[in-house]
């Protein structure tokens, strides 16, 4: 496997980047930032550029010419740029990958890594594949129109897609925006001498977590065995905000306090998204591995370790 990365200096393309370079592929990376916790595992250095860069995006596949794209570059909510930002790379950039790739003449396996935010409120639980979506802000908004874009791509040049949903996950290097990650950060932050408090907003939400290395490993299964189509990427079970506070109570080194915070409840709450992993795990054997409670311990012990380092 010759495998291109873009986003690779991100949470999962790090993680990503590391699986495959263990299971012997040739590992490449992009990303716009030149910084990279995972130069060790890539083939040659990160090619820092712009997927809105016709010449950036061209020069890197014409010299990679990858068997294998695990598209994961795109903008979170809550990032510089605003909704305008997400949709420009999200879904341009998307566009502007498949789009060199015909005109080099070039067909990988492409995996476009979507979210489970596409499915909004579902009216069923489990979710499969098959649930309509109702997307309720502009990032999940922007993944459902990048999802169209990998489909036309596969329609009109035949180039092999697949696409995943991925539901929460937790790991190191999750951004702080992220619930388990800044919960976390609270934490290490108290046990450091700051206040003994975790604020929070709604703790009944509950979500469907995996490992982010769990997930990393559904991306390489699906390389090996899936030619195309979608899967949802998830555990099948669901845990509330009160159950992540609780595992991280019961870990901390000094007694804390909850605090309720309305300026942290959302107006467009999803009460809870728990999806069906049975076509994932019908194609490729997959099964989550990391337990619920082993995936908070080791972020906790990572942002303690940064802060050890000075990095938080």
């Amino acid at each position: 496997m010759r495998a291109l990365i873009t986003g690779a200096s991100g949470f999962v393309g790090g993680h990503l980047a590391n699986h495959l370079a263990t299971r012997g592929a040739e590992v490449f990376g992009a990303d716009r930032l030149p910084q990279s916790p995972v130069s060790s595992s890539l083939a040659a250095p990160l090619f820092v550029g712009d997927l809105l860069d016709e010449s950036f995006v061209r020069a890197a596949l014409t010299y990679i010419k990858p068997t294998h794209i695990f598209h994961l570059a795109g903008i979170l909510s809550g990032a510089p740029g605003g909704y305008e930002a997400q949709y420009r790379v999200n879904v341009l950039g998307t566009v502007a990958i498949f789009e060199t790739l015909q005109s080099l003449g070039l067909s990988p396996w492409v995996l476009v890594s979507s979210s489970s935010g596409v499915y909004g409120s579902p009216q069923q639980q489990p979710i499969d594949e098959s649930c309509g979506w109702q997307p309720l802000t502009h990032y999940a908004a922007s993944k459902a129109a990048q999802e169209m874009a990998a489909l036309q791509a596969h329609l009109a040049y035949g180039i092999p897609v697949v696409r995943t949903r991925t539901f929460n996950m937790i790991g190191s290097g999750q951004a702080l925006s992220l619930l388990t990650s800044e919960l976390a950060q609270q934490v290490v932050a108290a046990e450091a001498g700051g206040r003994p408090v975790i604020r929070v907003g709604n703790v009944t939400a509950r979500r469907d977590f995996s490992d982010v290395r769990d997930v990393v490993r559904a991306y390489a299964l699906l390389a090996d065995k899936s030619a195309g189509g979608v899967f949802n990427v998830c555990s099948g079970s669901s845990h509330s905000v009160q159950e992540c506070i609780d595992v991280f109570m019961q870990l901390a080194r000094v007694p804390l306090q909850l605090e309720v915070e309305s300026s942290r409840i959302r107006t467009a709450e999803i009460d809870e998204q728990v999806g069906d992993p049975r076509k994932l795990f019908q194609a490729t054997g997959w099964q989550p591995e990391i337990s619920f409670s082993d995936s908070l311990k080791d972020l906790l012990e990572h942002h303690r370790q940064r802060h050890r380092n000075g990095e938080n």
